[in-house]
């Protein structure tokens, strides 16, 4: 029987978790964003209100259009990296069970018997197969999470980090931001 080594594949899913931000994770990016409106002025007479002030804390309609469809853009983001961790957590799932079937199997491989070594190195090939695909997968998955999670500091510091608008210019900004 030719020797296998049948590598140990530990995927260290240090990923779960890193892809939530100050927004509030999956799918809240959009979400917190719109909870940030503030009231405009104090209200004078029936109809009138003070003038607007967009300083350094409060987002401009154009502003706030861009932080929306950024917004947007990372919540689909996120919905893409979760499945492809499902993805991910799947084939860890079978790889175990490859390992176990390779465990329970290896010590009654008749040795003498080539049908049954040739059948035994083929079970093993296929499982380090899965490991090189698993690799692949997890390295595609924290990429797009270090993407993410660098989109995601940008969007914070632009749209989030002590940042307001003003609740009448969302309507403008959806328009703007093509969410209408």
């Amino acid at each position: 029987m030719r020797r296998s080594v049948i590598a140990a594949f530990a995927i260290t899913l240090w990923i779960v978790g890193t892809n939530q931000l100050q927004a509030g994770g999956v799918g809240g990016v959009l979400k917190a964003l719109l909870a940030r409106a503030v009231v405009r002025g104090v209200v004078q007479g029936a109809s009138h209100y003070l003038p607007k002030s967009y300083g350094p804390g409060e987002l401009t309609v154009e502003q706030l259009a861009q932080c929306l469809a950024k917004a947007k853009q990372l919540d689909q983001d996120d919905v893409r990296i979760e499945a492809l961790r499902g993805e991910v957590r799947a084939l860890v799932s079978t790889i175990e069970q490859s390992s176990a079937m390779i465990d329970a199997n290896k010590a009654t491989v008749d040795t003498t018997n080539r049908a049954a070594v040739d059948a035994f190195n083929a079970v093993v090939d296929r499982h380090n197969a899965l490991n090189e695909q698993a690799k692949t997968k997890t390295i595609n998955l924290n990429a797009r999470i270090d993407i993410s999670n660098n989109v995601k500091g940008s969007y914070n510091a632009e749209c989030a980090d002590g940042k307001r608008y003003y609740g009448d210019d969302l309507a403008d900004a959806k328009k703007l931001a093509g969410m209408n």
